[in-house]
């Protein structure tokens, strides 16, 4: 039989059980009318089970015993205090109850794994107060998490502002050095170009000195030959 038909049985067997009262409860006013106490006296008629007496309880007014300890809806009932103990419910013949020591937090989280994995829950419900407080303190949280990043971005900002300025001031340092360095070698090329000038005039000043020199002597030759022919 199936869960739902066995607790349809047990509440069937329930509606014809009597109801169980105290012994003399309906005559004297000291004794409760609702509360059972199982009747201990030698003479006691009610347990000596006298015909017209109050009925006592006994094994026959049970219901099926397969019934025993299911909900209403035909689940049987697991405490649940972690979102990890729900991977061991059966969701066809198990539903869950969410402990009364968990706080309103793991709760949310219970709830949301349970619909994640088709499971019931039989006290889904949360106090509306804990759950305001509980958004607001998560609200609170966020905020505090932006001005964090923001906070960040601005001092990510100011760092790239400062590398890039620190980069800009190493370029032009650089720039400044090459153009240096370029002026230093113009110089020394101007530098080489006059003493090679120099060096050229020296030599063309010498050659010009020697075929003077070598001009006259050849003039004085000629006088001598001259001479020597008269």
């Amino acid at each position: 039989m199936a869960m739902k038909e066995l607790v349809k049985l047990r509440e069937e067997v329930k509606k014809r059980k009597p109801k169980f009262r105290r012994y003399l409860g309906d005559r004297i006013k000291k004794i409760s009318r609702s509360g059972y106490r199982k009747p201990k006296g030698i003479h006691n008629k009610m347990r000596k089970r006298i015909f017209g007496k109050p009925k006592m309880p006994c094994s026959g007014y049970g219901g099926p015993k397969e019934a025993r300890h299911l909900h209403p809806s035909g689940y049987r009932e697991v405490i649940v205090y972690n979102p990890t103990d729900l991977e061991r419910v059966n969701r066809e013949e198990e539903a869950v109850r969410v402990a009364s020591c968990v706080g309103t937090k793991k709760k949310l989280e219970i709830l949301k794994k349970a619909e994640e994995l088709g499971i019931k829950v039989l006290n889904p419900r949360i106090k509306r107060r804990s759950y305001l407080e509980l958004k607001a303190r998560e609200e609170k949280k966020k905020k505090e998490k932006e001005e964090k990043a923001k906070e960040e971005k601005k001092v990510e900002e100011t760092k790239e502002e400062e590398e890039a300025e620190e980069k800009k001031a190493v370029k032009e340092k650089a720039k400044k050095a090459e153009k240096k360095t370029a002026e230093k070698k113009g110089d020394e090329r101007k530098k080489e170009v006059k003493k090679k000038e120099k060096v050229e005039g020296k030599t063309k000043k010498a050659t010009g000195s020697s075929k003077a020199k070598s001009k006259s002597s050849s003039k004085t030759t000629k006088k001598s030959t001259t001479k020597s022919k008269k």
